[in-house]
């Protein structure tokens, strides 16, 4: 069966070929000290974030987890790819999957290198983005119960409640899958220039935040234009799962388009097609 571009390369993500000289040799490669530094100052920025808040800390750091993250791993991967991969373009072309597999794989070798992919999808950030998304649904629930409810009313308010809370939860898991992808392909296609890695860095973030704005945008609109045609009890559900398809659909196509870019700037057609081969999913 053929399924979606953006599906598969989550599969190889999350499925890494731990048999791979290259993702080995990154994944077991001691960090630097400026990559360990980072990582410090991202974790207690985070966890001084977490300690601060409460309620406002789940209703705007949930959010904000996976679009942060994506920016970290284009800034971090892009580099460091780049470093790894670019002076040896010539020997790592011969390997059996070639240049496109030489700068996957080390990506994908940093990505789990520490875990660090794994830790965000694992259960705690699970649990967080679960409760999260119960929190941000209150104030609906509040909202619909200002006025005198019966019995019928109040079953009918408690399963809307839990339809959206289910929607904001599959939200958050499809952004999250969205902004790791491009984070990933907008830091292969930077580190495929032959420029100092300060500027694949930077321009690998610019473009990240492009798409991302681009996205925000479209989807914003999409909000507004529901929300202007649907009585609000009944526009809660339709805009999440509106707005679950169109990123979906959105993701697959800018999944694509980055992928198609990749591959074009290595020349890597027929190694495209054997990383990603349905047929070993």
């Amino acid at each position: 069966m053929n399924r979606s571009l953006a599906w598969r390369l989550w599969h190889l993500m999350r499925n890494p070929p731990a048999h791979n000289y290259l993702y080995t040799r990154t994944y077991h490669e001691p960090e630097t000290v400026r990559t360990q530094s980072a990582a410090v100052v991202f974790g207690v920025i985070v966890g001084m974030f977490l300690l601060s808040g409460g309620v406002a800390v789940l209703v705007l750091f949930v959010p904000l987890l996976s679009p942060v993250m994506g920016a970290v791993w284009a800034y971090g991967v892009s580099g460091s790819v780049r470093n790894r991969v670019l002076p040896h373009i010539s020997l790592l072309a011969a390997a059996p999957d070639g240049t496109l597999g030489a700068y996957l794989h080390t990506a994908l070798g940093l990505m789990h290198r520490r875990q660090r992919f794994n830790d965000l999808v694992g259960v705690e950030i699970a649990t967080l983005r679960t409760v999260g998304s119960i929190v941000i649904n209150l104030p609906l629930m509040w909202w619909l119960v200002l006025e005198p409810v019966d019995e019928m009313r109040l079953l009918t308010l408690l399963g809307i409640f839990v339809a959206s809370t289910a929607l904001t939860r599959m939200l958050f898991w499809l952004v999250h899958l969205y902004c790791t992808q491009v984070g990933l392909l907008v830091a292969l296609v930077a580190a495929t220039f032959r420029v100092a890695a300060p500027i694949v860095q930077a321009a690998a973030v610019l473009i990240y935040m492009v798409i991302a704005g681009t996205t925000v945008t479209v989807l914003g609109l999409v909000l507004r234009f529901i929300y202007g045609v649907l009585p609000v009890i009944t526009a809660v559900i339709w805009l999440q799962l509106v707005l679950a398809l169109l990123l979906a659909v959105f993701g697959e196509l800018t999944v694509r388009g980055l992928w198609a870019m990749l591959v074009y700037r290595l020349g890597a057609h027929t190694d495209a097609q054997i990383l990603l081969n349905p047929r070993t999913f």
